[in-house]
């Protein structure tokens, strides 16, 4: 029946439509996060001296793989897998000094 095929339909689209407002949503409180951090410096400050050793560690792996010679990978995964890394670094290192870890 279409009714049964209509319903079918909302009931697949319903996840994918939550899952992109919900990910907008985070996305808004992640940058309003972010924002504050560049107002009030001293967030900043709280926040490098909290996650100072975590900030150290990624630096030095991030540091690591940037010295990495690329010119001996032989397969697309292991650049893509070199770029995932870069991404991942540099965001936690962003994250972990600008996110409101609890300064008010």
């Amino acid at each position: 029946m279409p009714v049964d095929d209509f319903e079918s339909i909302l009931s697949t689209a319903y996840p994918i439509t939550y899952s992109c407002y919900y990910s907008l949503d985070e996305y808004n409180q992640i940058t309003r996060s972010y924002i504050g951090a560049f107002k009030d410096p001293k967030v900043i400050l709280f926040n490098v001296m909290r996650n100072a050793r975590l900030i150290d560690d990624t630096i030095y792996f991030w540091l690591k793989l940037f010295h990495t010679d690329t010119s001996n990978f032989t397969s697309d995964y292991e650049h893509y897998n070199y770029w995932y890394k870069m991404g991942s670094y540099s965001g936690l290192i962003l994250y972990l000094t600008l996110y409101n870890f609890g300064y008010t």
